[in-house]
């Protein structure tokens, strides 16, 4: 066998071994990886802007909308409590204005990911207030080696 072609049959073999760690999983164990990552930069890194706001109370509230609850992990230190966007604007009418959590965007793909994530405020149907607080960030993951990595914020918002 010649050099030429037990190289192209190393580069093969290789290929053959790694390329399929390189893609992840598209199903819940990814989507779950992106998910608590991403909680944990804005929760436990304090990176959500107006972190310290919403910090305030015993419990944070994140909305169901967009995102399977099911795929909402546990974190230590942190109470997340999963609304539906109807038992929000419920929360807000009964008991007023509050700061929630909303995962406006979620894209898993095979090599990239980008996530949203939103710091909004939930109003009473009769509330006259104006906010100028708030926010949110839009982070990229990435897949290497069928690790997913988070990269720079590509998004930041103050409201």
């Amino acid at each position: 066998m010649s050099k030429k072609m037990k190289f192209i049959l190393s580069i093969t073999l290789v290929l053959a071994i790694t390329v399929p760690t390189a893609w992840p999983n598209i199903t819940n164990s990814s989507r779950k990886i992106i998910v608590k990552r991403t909680l944990e930069i804005a929760l436990v890194e304090k990176k959500l802007p107006d972190y310290e706001l919403i910090n305030k109370e015993d419990s944070i509230i994140l909305s169901s909308e967009n995102i399977d609850p099911e795929t909402i992990p546990e974190i230590p230190g942190i109470n997340l409590i999963v609304l539906s966007p109807e038992s929000i604007q419920e929360k807000a009418n009964n008991e007023g204005d509050f700061l929630y959590l909303r995962f406006s965007t979620l894209k898993i793909r095979f090599i990239q990911s980008s996530v949203s994530l939103e710091n909004s405020w939930a109003k009473a149907v009769n509330s006259k207030k104006g906010y100028l607080s708030g926010g949110g960030f839009t982070i990229w993951f990435f897949n290497v080696l069928g690790n997913w990595i988070n990269g720079p914020f590509i998004t930041l918002w103050i409201s």
